[in-house]
């Protein structure tokens, strides 16, 4: 049984083999090409010769059609990284020259006013000036005082604008100041500075001042509204020979009226200093 089915392959061999490679171009020749000679020839032509069969190779074919690209395979694993290279070796250069300088800019704004700084030490003192002139010689130069008593001396109304009478004498110091037989002029000899001081009882809402010659002078005027004693103490500068005198003010609210029953009821005095200062 497998020696028929080998003849049968080895038959189709053969028939095969013929018409692959037959002694004339295109006949069937089977007595040139004997069973042996076809396995033979078979034999070569899987080894792709059959010179020694006595047949003829036969042409070789139009290549055929290239086949479709396969699918690509699946990319591989990521491999594993590298060691890090060694670090190269830092090499400075020299360094360059220096530019030219460039242009100055604009000025800014002035900044604020800093903190005033601690003070310096204490100069050393100066040089003493020279001595100035010798000034004119304080004090009291020359001085009178003057008074009237009241009732005693029964002095009437005054009106705005006259004199209070200091009838008597008191201390005198010195010359040049002298009063009249009624006691409401006082005559100064010197020019000069005096100081006038005067103090009078009064009964209210009245004012007094001082006078040179006939003028009055309003910078002297001193006033009181309820009823008591009433004082001035001013300055004023006299030409030699004026007068002066302490009188009810020209702008008084009332004129003067001596009061009577003040304390027990007994006597009192009305009094006015002038005194020379230079």
């Amino acid at each position: 049984m497998q020696h028929s089915n080998f003849k049968h392959l080895l038959l189709f061999l053969s028939f095969s083999f013929i018409s692959l490679c037959p002694h004339q171009e295109n006949q069937y020749q089977p007595a040139g090409c004997t069973i042996q000679a076809v396995v033979t020839a078979y034999d070569r032509i899987i080894r792709g010769c059959c010179s020694n069969c006595g047949c003829k190779q036969g042409r070789i074919g139009a290549q055929g059609a290239q086949g479709l690209t396969g699918t690509q395979g699946a990319t591989g694993e990521i491999g594993l990284p590298g060691a890090t290279g060694l670090t190269g070796a830092m090499i400075l250069g020299a360094t360059g020259m220096t530019g030219a300088t460039g242009m100055t800019g604009a000025t800014g704004p002035t900044g604020q006013t800093g903190m005033t700084g601690a003070g310096g030490a204490t100069g050393a003192t100066g040089m003493t000036g020279a001595t100035g002139a010798t000034g004119v010689t304080g004090g009291v130069v020359a001085s009178a005082m003057f008074y009237s008593i009241i009732p005693t001396d029964a002095i009437a109304t005054i009106a705005k604008g006259l004199p209070i009478p200091f009838i008597h004498p008191g201390t005198l110091s010195g010359t040049g100041i002298s009063s009249n037989a009624s006691g409401t002029a006082f005559t100064l000899a010197a020019a000069g500075t005096y100081q006038i001081i005067w103090q009078i009882q009064q009964s209210g809402n009245i004012q007094f001042d001082v006078w040179l010659n006939n003028t009055e002078q309003l910078q002297t005027i001193v006033g009181q509204a309820p009823a008591g004693q009433l004082s001035g103490n001013v300055l004023i500068t006299a030409t030699a020979g004026q007068t002066v005198s302490v009188r009810v003010a020209a702008l008084s609210g009332t004129t003067y009226t001596p009061v009577t029953n003040i304390g027990s009821g007994g006597p009192y005095s009305i009094t006015l200093d002038i005194i020379r200062l230079s």
